[in-house]
């Protein structure tokens, strides 16, 4: 079901990263952390930056965060319970506040990563979905906290190309998150 996600993102990150004038991710998960596959930086002199290749921790990112809040409740607190560690003085530590945020997230219908796992990046995400309905991969748009940014017309366009994504997989639904 991941055949050929990168190149199904890559316009939908160009996209993104043009509009934004941030940086544009495309991640999946590994183990206990998510995996970059592919990312179209930023024009600003002062960007967020990981490389492709790159892992980072599936609780405090927006990316992570986006894969999770596809689980259930009980599938996170498995799959979490006393790994969570903190990586800045935001990052949520708590299982039981993880999963508060994936109610959050699952409302709103994107996640946020506000300076958990970096002092100075706010990113949100959404999940890519295939014809079964299943979280296969994340896109996200990073941005350095102290820039004025509109983060709900960023999630806006993020949720946009998040399913346009999941079209290219199979997907035919509209909502990324149940109903």
């Amino acid at each position: 079901s991941r055949v050929g996600i990168v190149d199904a993102a890559r316009p939908e990150l160009e996209r993104l990263a043009a509009a934004s004038g941030e940086t544009a991710y495309l991640a999946i998960e590994s183990g206990d952390s998510i995996l970059y596959l592919d990312k179209v930086e930023s024009t600003r002199p002062v960007a967020p930056t990981h490389n492709i290749g790159d892992t980072n921790s599936l609780y405090a990112t927006a990316l992570g965060k986006a894969l999770l809040a596809s689980r259930t409740d009980d599938e996170v607190r498995q799959k979490l319970d006393g790994v969570m560690e903190p990586i800045t003085d935001n990052t949520i530590v708590s299982v039981d506040e993880l999963i508060e945020d994936m109610a959050a997230t699952r409302k709103r219908g994107y996640a946020i990563d506000d300076r958990e796992s970096c002092d100075f990046m706010v990113c949100v995400a959404a999940p890519v979905l295939d014809a079964s309905g299943s979280a296969i991969a994340a896109i996200s748009v990073a941005m350095i906290n102290y820039q004025k940014c509109d983060i709900e017309d960023i999630a806006f366009n993020v949720v946009k190309s998040a399913r346009s994504i999941s079209k290219k997989q199979g997907f035919f639904g509209d909502a990324l998150y149940g109903a």
